[in-house]
């Protein structure tokens, strides 16, 4: 598990007025994106959400067309809801940030998450919040979440990310 309040990340954000935990952005639960097979795009719900790719490690470049407001974030609650938003410059009021998907409380995952059409096609364990790093390649119990959501709630998955997922819980 993963946690943000009461750390000295959240105090320090406090402090210099950062924290978004109380934010009023907009954030959506993944569950209720899913229609015939396939996530939707918030509002309008009319068509299938695609987002841009996502990095594979902290250093790399911004894929095309990521970044504020058109990245989306994802975390995983402890009981396997999945919320998502697009994520937001932290200086900005009402900025949606990870502590903002389920205000404050603990998850079990939290990242970055890029969809094609309507479908999960990668994400990665890029939390500054959650301090969530390394999580896909250590924490078996991070994907173990990540599956289990996924499956709870429906959400459609590419193959490809399914079986990296399961490779690296049986590695």
């Amino acid at each position: 598990m993963y946690r943000y309040h009461e750390t000295p990340r959240q105090t320090e954000r406090v402090a210099g007025g950062r924290c978004r935990c109380g934010s009023h952005g907009q954030v959506y639960s993944l569950m209720t994106l899913v229609h015939e097979g396939r996530i939707l795009a918030p509002p309008e719900m009319a068509t299938p959400l695609t987002t841009p790719m996502v990095r594979n490690s902290r250093t790399d470049p911004n894929p095309p067309g990521a970044g504020y407001g058109t990245t989306f974030i994802f975390a995983i609650s402890e009981k396997l809801e999945i919320h998502i938003a697009p994520d937001s410059d932290r200086h900005l009021p009402d900025a949606v940030k990870h502590e903002t998907l389920f205000h404050n409380a603990n998850v079990l995952a939290a990242g970055e998450i890029s969809i094609h059409e309507g479908i999960v096609t990668g994400l990665n364990d890029h939390s500054g919040s959650y301090d969530t790093f390394g999580g896909l390649e250590t924490n078996p119990a991070f994907v173990h979440a990540i599956l289990h959501a996924f499956k709870n709630n429906n959400v459609p998955v590419d193959p490809i990310l399914e079986e990296r997922l399961q490779n690296l819980i049986a590695s």
